[in-house]
């Protein structure tokens, strides 16, 4: 595994040097990198360590430069450790390399094109991916919005609005039943909002929204909402659950300063898994040259349960720092 590893990572700047690949008459763009991380935690969670080290994120991708082309493929392979504050997708070591994405687009018009394969949510404001995301640590509105998932994606292009609306058939691993959504998203030069309803079969119904809108070359600011509701639950509990967070950045040449407040209710769902729950996260970036970042979250949050524990026993908040190097292309 180590030797697979090492391979692909030294393999990174050759890679990097190309920019594109020509594949069957097509240009498509190369796009990945490395990320580790220190991190330290006053209380543990779940499977995550009170303190330690982990190489978060291996990814090498391509992505489909002919937006004309009758058939294409944006796919990427790799690992992803996801980290919230209950929770780590994968311990690491060890660190599996494998498929993490990839769907075929198929563009009968300009206007108007289907996605098939392990597709990519559109209904989240954060990044799967920790590097191109603002925070190391992803917030909790995060934990109930899938990342890749098995379906098919119906687009739509209205360019005289401009807004892009989409539908989608898929089957979440997290989920034992399908889900059907729809939303849409509008774009005007960095200004971006999204609007986005899902079914997960009889169990769930949630309504989402996102955006982000840079005021400023020194500021941007940005929300990421849900709101999920439990059909045919129990009479006499609640069946409602929110989650809203808002994202501000200060942007100052090779230094940005994210910050994240984030307030989520479970009812009596547990969709989250955190209860009523209020949380803060700053995350310092420097950016040195084109390809390394070095940054530094740190977060606190505090929950009306006891999700955290320490050598006296469960405890209702936590704060954690992370100290993260990425090297990125």
């Amino acid at each position: 595994m180590k030797k697979r590893l090492m391979s692909l990572l030294c393999a990174f700047p050759l890679v990097a040097n190309a920019q594109t690949l020509h594949i069957a008459g097509q240009d498509y763009l190369i796009q990945g990198g490395a990320s580790g991380t220190f991190q330290y935690h006053n209380h543990s969670a779940s499977n995550i360590e009170a303190m330690g080290t982990a190489l978060n994120d291996v990814i090498v991708g391509l992505i489909s430069q002919d937006k004309e082309a009758l058939l294409s493929i944006d796919a990427a392979v790799g690992n992803l450790q996801q980290q919230d504050f209950l929770y780590t997708t994968a311990p690491s070591p060890p660190m599996d390399l494998g498929l993490l994405y990839g769907w075929f687009n198929l563009r009968p018009d300009n206007n108007f094109h289907l996605e098939l394969g392990l597709i990519e949510t559109r209904s989240s404001y954060e990044s799967t991916i920790s590097f191109q995301n603002p925070h190391v640590t992803m917030g909790a509105t995060r934990r109930t919005q899938a990342n890749y998932y098995t379906g098919f994606r119906l687009n739509a292009e209205l360019p005289e609005l401009p807004v892009h609306v989409y539908a989608e058939f898929s089957a979440p691993d997290n989920v034992s039943v399908t889900q059907l959504s729809a939303g849409l998203d509008w774009r005007h030069g960095q200004h971006h909002i999204s609007f986005n309803y899902s079914t997960v079969g009889e169990e769930r119904r949630t309504v989402n929204s996102h955006a982000n809108v840079r005021l400023h070359s020194l500021l941007s600011i940005g929300y990421n909402a849900d709101y999920h509701t439990r059909p045919n639950f129990p009479d006499g509990l609640n069946a409602n659950a929110f989650g809203i967070a808002g994202y501000l950045a200060l942007h100052m040449g090779t230094i940005s300063i994210p910050l994240r407040a984030e307030i989520i209710d479970d009812g009596d769902t547990n969709i989250y898994g955190l209860g009523r729950t209020y949380s803060l996260t700053v995350s310092p970036t420097k950016h040195f040259g084109e390809h390394m970042t070095a940054r530094l979250d740190g977060f606190y949050v505090q929950s009306n349960t006891k999700p955290f524990k320490d050598e006296r026993g469960f405890v209702n908040s936590q704060i954690g720092v992370t100290l993260q190097l990425i090297w990125a292309f």
